[in-house]
């Protein structure tokens, strides 16, 4: 008999798999954290995030140059990587404020301090804390490689599969928001003026 889906509540976070062990052990997340659906924090923007661990590091401000260490997922339409910057050493870099990162991330690492960790939801029904889902407005027109084009706002998939996955769920008119619900865990490596 096959295994059930735990309930949405009992379920563990992203961090689950062999490859993300790695990724842990590089200093990302030094375990696999089950969380409760009580165990996020929910702003007024509607984020939900979850500090796996707390960093002893300075809180960046308005304007500091930041550096994340981040993996994410596709959360409900078949789980998919989107991204993992310690596979391929190309942290995101980003000027806090400058509207150069999603609006999800910029608003979780206004709380964190330098050394922390944070995994950060974000619900298919808050489009706005994410991705656009207007392709105008979220591809740059760049083109990196072939088929893949670089996002406006970071972080950008690490590679064609991850963009590809990330499209679908953004594009995918049939998917209902439950679906388009989006994964990150980050570290904040970096802070600086």
């Amino acid at each position: 008999m096959p295994a059930k889906k735990a309930p949405r509540q009992q379920r563990t976070g992203a961090l689950l798999n062999k490859e993300d062990l790695r990724f842990q052990k590089v200093g990302c997340c030094t375990a696999a954290i089950p969380c409760l659906a009580d165990d996020y924090t929910v702003t007024p923007s509607g984020l939900r995030y979850f500090d796996v661990r707390t960093g002893n590091g300075r809180t960046p401000e308005q304007g500091d140059f930041v550096l994340l260490d981040w993996s994410g997922f596709t959360e409900g339409y078949q789980g998919k990587r989107i991204g993992n910057s310690t596979k391929t050493d190309e942290p995101f870099r980003f000027q806090l404020g400058a509207g150069e990162a999603i609006p999800a991330i910029e608003e979780a690492v206004r709380g964190m301090k330098q050394g922390g960790v944070r995994r950060v939801e974000i619900l298919g029904s808050r489009p706005e804390l994410g991705y656009s889902l207007n392709k105008a407005e979220r591809f740059s027109g760049q083109r990196l490689t072939g088929d893949y084009f670089k996002y406006r706002k970071g972080p950008q998939p690490i590679n064609l599969s991850g963009q590809r996955a990330l499209d679908f769920v953004l594009d995918n008119p049939t998917l209902q928001d439950f679906n388009r619900t989006l994964l990150f865990d980050i570290k904040l490596v970096t802070v600086s003026h």
